[in-house]
């Protein structure tokens, strides 16, 4: 492990705080117990009481500092450098992820929006900025977005500077319009994906397409490229994609607060849909507390997976990266709330020499932003990206 003078003062501080804590803590419970002195009694009741000034800051101290040596162990254990330097206020994962869900404000780039009519009756709404460009970008969402989002909208500024037509995806039933049959979009539902890369490519003759995910964007994005051996994609982008699907859905289902976002947003998509489809019931819906609930009960039969695992393994793209033969960037932040440690590709880089991978010390999930008002660090390594095409 690293030394970082951060999580040891962080660890100092603790041990500072913890040790003379506990001292005085079984010292006062020992006046409290073998005197009988009402004097020293209430002494040693008063030192006891205190000792938790002392105990509780300092296991914090101590939690935090193993947590950022922990933190700093994967990310050398990754072979990564830091490249990212947020200020005081965006090092906090929650706060660099939820700001750039919510609060980051972009304009609005799309001039046109059509339907695409996709081969098993159902469509796509994809929002649209065209530049008779030789070029042409398309951006996919996350769980629960649209293309409208902040985050795809700051990827398509970046796309547009360097020269490329934008299309702004919106999974099924995310364009404000439910969609036509009973099954949702998913992390495996690369199909999707390939439809909308045969239109442009045959519709538009463009020299380079790129396709860009976000989240579970960016493991449709992976399974498009893997699946699609002979893809007009001629590059990808991944952005804090949940490759390991399993375990980035155990973790997420131990936070109280972020599983019941997701499940606030899905239940809207599903009340949609069970107002077209009876056979979709909503009964007990608020009981459901993980993904693997979820999953069990909605996407994976909807879907056409036996289970909830079925539908994790069928779609998990961990294990198949290697075989991406187009250049592939992947960017990912170690202090990810969402995403699992499994869903980091430790070895890809050595594998695929035209494969990229950034895994971060800070930057949340799909956040990276450095300072307000700023271009995003994910932005900026994209543009760099681009110039090779």
């Amino acid at each position: 492990m690293g030394f970082s003078i951060k999580d040891s003062a962080y660890k100092t501080a603790g041990y500072l705080f913890v040790i003379p804590g506990l001292l005085f803590f079984f010292v006062g419970i020992a006046m409290y117990i073998t005197s009988n002195d009402p004097t020293e009694i209430e002494a040693g009741m008063g030192l006891t009481i205190f000792s938790f000034a002392l105990i509780l800051p300092g296991f914090f101290f101590l939690y935090r500092g193993f947590h950022l040596a922990k933190e700093e162990e994967m990310v050398e254990s990754l072979a990564m450098i830091e490249k990212i330097n947020p200020n005081l206020l965006f090092r906090n994962r929650h706060i660099n992820t939820i700001y750039a869900s919510k609060f980051r404000v972009m304009p609005d780039i799309y001039t046109n929006r059509f339907r695409l009519e996709l081969s098993d009756g159902d469509f796509l709404d994809i929002d649209t900025t065209l530049n008779n460009n030789r070029r042409a970008a398309v951006i996919i969402h996350g769980l629960g977005g649209h293309s409208h989002r902040g985050y795809v909208l700051g990827l398509a500024d970046i796309f547009m500077r360097n020269g490329y037509d934008i299309f702004g995806v919106n999974l099924r039933g995310c364009s404000g319009e439910t969609n036509r049959l009973k099954q949702t979009y998913h992390a495996g539902k690369f199909e999707d994906i390939s439809e909308i890369i045969d239109y442009i490519s045959k519709k538009h003759k463009y020299k380079s397409i790129g396709v860009a995910g976000f989240s579970l964007g960016g493991v449709m994005t992976s399974r498009h490229l893997i699946e699609s051996g002979n893809s007009s994609a001629n590059f990808g982008v991944a952005i804090s994609a949940p490759f390991d699907l399993e375990s980035t859905s155990q973790l997420l289902s131990k936070s109280r607060f972020y599983m019941s976002y997701f499940l606030k947003k899905l239940r809207r998509e599903m009340e949609k849909k069970a107002a077209i489809f009876p056979e979709i019931s909503l009964e007990g819906y608020d009981s459901i507390r993980s993904f693997a609930e979820y999953d069990e009960r909605y996407t994976a039969p909807l879907n056409g997976f036996s289970s909830a695992k079925d539908y994790w393994r069928q779609s998990s793209t961990i294990s198949k990266l290697d075989s991406i033969t187009q250049p592939f960037l992947i960017i990912s932040s170690v202090d990810d709330p969402v995403l699992s440690e499994a869903s980091l590709p430790r070895v890809l880089p050595q594998k695929r020499k035209n494969c990229e991978v950034e895994i971060t010390r800070y930057g949340g999930h799909t956040g990276f932003i450095e300072k307000r008002n700023n271009i995003c660090w994910h932005e900026k390594r994209l543009d760099k990206f681009l110039k090779q095409f």
